[in-house]
């Protein structure tokens, strides 16, 4: 194709999306229409090329049917990313740099009140290298300042996620946002949840621009080859999504429960053994430890169950997926690829529920707690 054609082609949607709600056109998509248009360009030509390759070959620099699904791949990994850029992710990435400050901010506390253990009460004006202890315990409260307003901050960003929830249909309350935050998953359902809703709005726009192009076959093919790439890299996100908690998440939460169980074993011995001076010490520890293990069991069934959640959605994708590009591949007429896209509404419609996480509510603080802690063992 052409540049020339290219633009004609690419106009139509540029203008649709020009006149599309708010609450994505500016913060998300718009900014980046030119480079996912790119990117499914790019697939949907490819889709073409892989249809006149062989199988498989020997030569080299020649193209084969798995070099051209790879190209594909790949256009659609970088399309997925484009796609995930939206207000969730934008609040999200706001408050991943503020924690990671108060991490730091605390650590530096940490050095300056060990420095602080040997610091001298006074140190003579001139020697303006060195440190005395009022030195060390303003920037003790300085840090201290720093982190209550990171905090802060946060809560409002977290208040910000609840509204931005509302806004595409789904009602959360502010302790159920304090857990996807807070989840090994986080970064991953955030993602999630905006490159459908992107995909969800596309679709509609594609929609609209297959109808319009009712007298143009080639420009509707098109169209409908762009709404099944946006299949492809639903697909490929669910993929990625489930083996991240199957290979990555799952098996740091198992150790963690696994060392948990030894150390209650091991503190329940030292615990029957101890003198009455020690006993409370460790009965103490060893309820913190099966609050560890009860929150830990909650965590799997967490993780477990968003991965089945996922699976389902992935399972129902699939034949839509298979469907729409044997379409793509043998239907040459504009009103049955019009007929077919006017469905694609009710399937994304389905598949609304099981693309957002289920949320934990606690049963107490110290379980929340404990939670969060898992999540920072599990990132280490």
């Amino acid at each position: 194709m052409n540049i020339f054609r290219l633009i004609i082609f690419a106009l139509p949607l540029i203008i649709v999306l020009n006149n599309a709600p708010k609450a994505f056109s500016e913060t998300s998509i718009y900014k980046s229409w030119d480079a996912i248009h790119d990117k499914l360009s790019k697939s949907i030509d490819l889709i073409r090329e892989k249809g006149d390759v062989p199988d498989s070959t020997w030569v080299p620099w020649q193209s084969d049917k798995k070099s051209i699904d790879k190209e594909i791949t790949e256009m659609v990994d970088e399309a997925l990313v484009l796609l995930g850029k939206t207000e969730f992710s934008e609040i999200k990435n706001r408050i991943n740099y503020l924690e990671r400050n108060i991490a730091e901010f605390y650590k530096k506390i940490a050095t300056l009140k060990t420095k602080l253990l040997g610091a001298p009460k006074d140190v003579a004006a001139w020697k303006v290298w060195k440190k005395d202890a009022e030195d060390y315990e303003k920037a003790i409260i300085d840090y201290k300042s720093k982190i209550e307003r990171n905090k802060k901050e946060i809560d409002r960003l977290k208040s910000q996620l609840v509204k931005e929830f509302k806004k595409i249909g789904v009602n959360v309350n502010r302790e159920q946002v304090d857990t996807l935050v807070s989840s090994i998953t986080s970064d991953d359902d955030i993602q999630l949840i905006s490159v459908f809703n992107n995909i969800k709005i596309l679709t509609v726009k594609l929609k609209d621009l297959t109808v319009e192009s009712s007298e143009n076959p080639e420009n509707a093919k098109r169209y409908y080859g762009m709404h099944t790439i946006l299949l492809r890299i639903l697909l490929r996100l669910h993929e990625r999504y489930v083996l991240r908690i199957k290979d990555e998440y799952l098996p740091k939460l198992d150790e963690i429960i696994s060392k948990n169980i030894e150390l209650g074993k091991k503190t329940k011995s030292l615990m029957d053994q101890a003198s009455e001076k020690h006993k409370p010490v460790y009965r103490a520890n060893f309820k913190a430890q099966k609050v560890t293990h009860k929150t830990a069991l909650l965590y799997e069934e967490y993780l477990n169950e968003n991965r089945e959640r996922i699976m389902e959605a992935h399972a129902k994708l699939v034949p839509e997926y298979e469907a729409a590009l044997n379409t793509y591949n043998t239907v040459t007429t504009a009103h049955d690829l019009i007929a077919l896209m006017k469905t694609a509404n009710n399937m994304f419609d389905n598949l609304s529920e099981l693309q957002t996480p289920k949320l934990l509510v606690f049963e107490n603080k110290e379980m929340k707690k404990e939670f969060n802690k898992i999540t920072l063992k599990m990132k280490q």
